[in-house]
């Protein structure tokens, strides 16, 4: 998509229920508030949204145009929306106009009866069986099972399995088209044909032992050294991070943008940024720029990250200078050039929104 689109929901109690339309990144609203406000309702990168208006589950293009009203007893899987083929993963409740195959789980209305799940176009057309979770870059991610520990394996369009599903944990990369995979124990790198770029052998205890692949290089966590090497996908070695420290376990930092957040087990509490090289974050006088443990600090993505210090919330650059003043009670992180943010406590619980582009400036308000 040429210009990201972003929820832009009414405030709560405007209208019940609460409503949301879409913005683009300059910060006019192109698509109106007709739909049911989710969270789930987000453009993917085929240009399509899942949305609701009243009892119709739709899928709509960038225009707002409706491409595809899903029937009564077929259900998106995931919440992820048309690929660029318009493709989807669908659930069939074979038994939805039973009454028996609903029960009241507290508020709420659980599906029991027989499911089959399938992938399916924008005409409605069934394109191959399968329980898909996710769609990225024309393949797909499937299990064998609706378990949430099932092994997954790849798709391609046609439903051919390219591998199988035998992969632990898969960790997609933001930046080239390769995985991060566990099986058996074991961590490497694949393309989407399934062929190993960087050699399944590297042993592994847990899914935070390795991270995505980031600007060609990966990081996993080496328990003889105590180290997370960072190296390049032929296997060469350019350099080691220290893991993370804030959870039960040593874990390998997740670089974003370039950057990992990393809780410096040298002061404890405090947080350092660090490269997949393992350079730090550096201030004037060349030392790490060292973050206390007051101040909350967030991953970069669009080369601006989240500072957070007695309830106030602004960003700073890749050098560590705040650019947007610590002013809102709460921010989210930058996506397609644009924040979303409160003011008080009070238009957070009532869910009034700025959106901010990156020089700071409010571009659109839902109140």
């Amino acid at each position: 998509m040429a210009d990201l689109l972003h929820p832009f929901p009414a405030p709560y109690g405007r209208e019940w229920p609460q409503k949301m339309g879409f913005i683009n990144g300059t910060g006019n609203l192109v698509i109106p508030q007709e739909f049911d406000f989710s969270h789930h309702s987000k453009f993917g990168p085929g240009g399509y949204a899942l949305v609701r208006k009243g009892r119709q589950r739709l899928i709509i293009d960038t225009n707002g145009q409706t491409a595809f009203e899903l029937p009564s007893d077929t259900f998106n899987v995931w919440n992820i929306a048309p690929d660029e083929a318009g493709i989807f993963p669908v659930e069939h409740r074979i038994d939805h106009a039973s009454p028996w195959a609903y029960v009241q789980d507290g508020r709420d209305r659980v599906y029991r009866g027989r499911s089959k799940y399938y992938a399916m176009d924008l005409t409605g057309n069934i394109r191959f069986e399968g329980y898909i979770t996710k769609a990225l870059h024309g393949h797909y991610f499937f299990k064998d099972s609706v378990s949430l520990s099932a092994p997954q394996g790849i798709m391609n369009h046609e439903g051919e399995v390219i591998v199988p599903a035998e992969l632990h944990y898969i960790n997609s990369s933001p930046t080239e088209p390769y995985l991060s995979v566990m099986r058996d124990g074991n961590f490497g790198v694949i393309d989407f044909a399934g062929n190993e770029i960087l050699s399944i052998s590297k042993k592994v205890t847990r899914f935070s032992d390795f991270s995505r692949v980031s600007n060609g290089l990966v990081q996993y966590y080496d328990d003889a050294t105590k180290m997370c090497p960072s190296i390049s996908l032929d296997g060469e070695e350019v350099g080691h991070l220290p893991p993370n420290q804030w959870m039960y376990y040593p874990a390998c930092p997740t670089l974003s943008d370039g950057l990992a957040l990393l809780h410096w087990e040298r002061h404890d509490g405090d947080a350092v940024y660090v490269d997949a090289y393992g350079g730090y974050m550096l201030g004037d006088d060349r030392k790490p720029i060292i973050f206390s443990p007051e101040k909350r600090m967030g991953f970069f993505y669009e080369g601006l990250a989240t500072i957070r210090q007695d309830d106030k919330a602004g960003f700073i650059d890749k050098t560590g200078a705040i650019v947007i003043p610590r002013q809102f009670y709460g921010a989210s992180d930058f996506s397609g050039g644009l924040a979303r943010v409160t003011q008080t406590y009070d238009d957070h619980s009532s869910q009034r929104y700025s959106f901010i582009n990156q020089a700071g400036e409010v571009v659109a308000q839902n109140f």
